[in-house]
């Protein structure tokens, strides 16, 4: 029998950078985070707060829509794509005849864009010729 490992993906941390040194709030947490990672090259993001939409926003907003793409026949990436180009407008493909959202990731956006689409995408599902209700996480203001 095959020993399953539960090794973290990513996670992010708070800190606060002073005379250009950082000190993390969390340095219990983030230790028991790495003791768990296998050894390897990592990535490491620093960015000021708020600047990118938050793990909390992200896994909120696919618990919203993930029913309704599974429940409507959508598959997940086309209806966030369309979802962005509806709340933050299109662009003509450089490749095709095709249109394309301005903001084409939801890792592009900030933690403010991400509320607003969180908020529109709850008002263009209510507003559907078939209705479908959802309901804003708690985390959609990017906060745990």
């Amino acid at each position: 029998m095959t020993k399953k490992t539960n090794k973290p993906r990513s996670a992010e941390f708070f800190g606060t950078v002073k005379n250009g040194t950082l000190a993390t709030w969390t340095r219990k947490q983030v230790a028991a985070f790495l003791s768990k990672m296998p050894d390897g090259d990592v990535i490491i993001a620093i960015a000021p707060k708020g600047a990118k939409r938050s793990k909390p926003q992200n896994d909120g907003f696919h618990a919203m829509i993930t029913p309704w793409a599974r429940d409507g026949g959508h598959d997940i990436t086309d209806l966030k794509r369309d979802l962005l180009g509806t709340v933050f407008g299109w662009k003509d493909s450089p490749l095709s005849e095709t249109r394309v959202p301005i903001i084409e990731h939801t890792s592009d956006l900030t933690v403010e864009q991400f509320s607003e689409l969180m908020e529109r995408t709850v008002i263009i599902a209510a507003q559907l010729p078939s209705p479908v209700i959802l309901t804003l996480p708690s985390e959609y203001r990017g906060v745990a």
